[in-house]
């Protein structure tokens, strides 16, 4: 629309923690109730993230991909180079 403006990418799907945590277990078949930990939450934590798009879609753009039919793909290309994110884990 306008050059030098900034335009969000969004979409309205909404998942929560707890459901992310299930789709990654169910992708690499994780048992999540043997593998998710609960902690106490941040105090500051917000409850929600989202993002306003609405500026990009009056320009006529739209979300041509799910997040749930992306997700696979994120975790295997994770997977083929978790030794660049190695350092993260060392304890």
């Amino acid at each position: 629309d306008k050059i030098g403006e900034i335009y969000n990418t969004g979409s309205e799907e909404e998942f929560s923690n707890i459901e992310l945590a299930h789709m990654i277990c169910g992708h690499f078949g994780i048992d999540p109730d043997e593998s998710i930990e609960f902690v106490t939450d941040r105090p500051f934590n917000d409850s929600r993230y989202s993002i306003e798009f609405d500026k990009i879609m009056k320009c006529g753009w739209r979300p041509k991909r799910t997040f749930k039919d992306e997700l696979p793909g994120v975790l295997d290309w994770y997977g083929k180079h978790k030794d660049r994110f190695a350092t993260l884990f060392e304890k």
